[in-house]
């Protein structure tokens, strides 16, 4: 999962192209040794043609820079790739969400900042309160 967009300094971080760039490769190159799947979602309709062509041909979704769409988006593209039965994207929406209500409680109560929880540096702080919450909060 990668997303590129303008950081303070007004650049993209461009490791995540770089590692889209990668997983193409391995989905394009040697799809019968390789059990890879890509999946596309793009803030904005057709807003990566006009930095990258090579995508033509993938299925590219948009999410509108909409958190709720895109679960959709990757729910939807997880359920097409796998033999597994989901949950629907209202659920995961719903649980996400009530995961989000819980973060000014939980960055208190571990002496962060709620924006310091939402930064690249702190992600494995993140996921260790996603991971307690949905041991907590079984669906």
């Amino acid at each position: 999962m990668s997303r590129v967009q303008l950081g303070k300094n007004r650049l993209p971080r461009f490791n995540m192209p770089f590692e889209a760039g990668i997983a193409y490769a391995m989905h394009t190159l040697n799809p019968y040794q390789w059990d890879h799947h890509i999946g596309i979602l793009d803030g904005v309709q057709y807003q990566h043609n006009a930095s990258i062509s090579d995508l033509a041909g993938l299925d590219t979704k948009v999410h509108e820079n909409d958190p709720v769409k895109a679960i959709g988006c990757v729910r939807d593209f997880l359920r097409k790739k796998s033999a597994r039965t989901l949950p629907g994207a209202k659920h995961v929406t719903d649980r996400y969400l009530a995961f989000q209500g819980t973060l000014a409680v939980a960055a208190k109560k571990n002496k962060v900042k709620l924006s310091e929880l939402k930064s690249w540096n702190y992600a494995n702080d993140l996921q260790d309160l996603m991971a307690s919450w949905i041991l907590q909060n079984p669906s």
